[in-house]
C-alpha cells in the first residue's frame, strides 16, 4: 500500500425539512460571525470560522 497524505476539504450534507421556513435575517441578526446578503445571494448565509455554508434552497 502507498503511504498518502490527506485533508477533509468539503463536506456537503443536505437535509430537508417538511413545513418549516427559516429565516436567514433572522438567523444572521442572532448569530455571532453569521453573514447574510440578501443583495448577493438571496438563499446563502455563511457561519464564522471555520467558515460554514448554509444554503436555502426552496422550490
Amino acid at each position: 500500500m502507498v503511504d498518502a497524505e490527506y485533508k477533509v476539504n468539503n463536506i456537503v450534507l443536505t437535509v430537508s425539512y417538511k413545513d418549516v421556513e427559516f429565516d436567514l435575517e433572522k438567523i444572521d441578526s442572532n448569530l455571532e460571525g453569521a453573514r447574510y446578503d440578501p443583495e448577493v445571494f438571496p438563499g446563502k448565509l455563511r457561519i464564522g470560522e471555520p467558515q460554514k455554508l448554509f444554503l436555502k434552497k426552496t422550490g
